[in-house]
This record gives C-alpha cells, structure tokens and sequence, in this order.
C-alpha cells in the first residue's frame, strides 16, 4: 500500500486524499497487520477497532473512487477531442 500511495503521491493533485491514505495507512493498516500476527491480541478486540476506523475507511474508499471517475472523464475527454481533430482534418494529422 506505500507503494500505491508513494505513486499516487506524484500524479494526484488532491493533497487531502494523500494525507489520509498516508495516515490510514500508517496508523490503521500497519497496526492491524502487526497485531493479526500477535497471540496475544484476541480478534473480538480487533473486530472492535476495526469498527471504530470504518467510517474514516469508507471516506478514503469514496474519495478514491471519485478521483477514478474525474480521471476516467478526462480520458474519455481526450479521446472525444482526438477523435474530433482525426475527423475533422485527416490530412494535417500525418
């Protein structure tokens, strides 16, 4: 996941959005994966946390999701203004 956020990091343009995945990342993600491995830590007791992060998880998710579909209409944009400049003027293409 660093890595998914490290990448991110250099394309994406919202700031906040990094933030939080850094933040989820570090706090939650890394803490839940340590203490999976711990005998100690019951799974009643993780399952109760990782209701507490939830709603911050589900934020991130949305937000994601969202830059996907901005990124996914701005393609889609340069295809149609493409495809306009290839039909419009076919000579001065090549």
């Amino acid at each position: 996941m660093g890595n998914l956020i490290f990448e991110l990091d250099k394309y994406c343009e919202d700031k906040e959005l990094i933030a939080n995945l850094k933040k989820f990342n570090k706090n939650i993600r890394n803490r839940f994966v340590h203490k999976l491995l711990d005998p100690k830590i019951s799974l009643s007791k993780m399952n109760d946390e990782a209701k507490n992060v939830y709603k911050d998880a589900t934020k991130i998710v949305d937000d994601l999701a969202d830059l996907n579909s901005a990124l996914q209409a701005e393609e889609m944009d340069r295809k149609q203004r493409a495809t306009k400049i290839i039909t419009d003027c076919p000579e001065g293409v090549m």
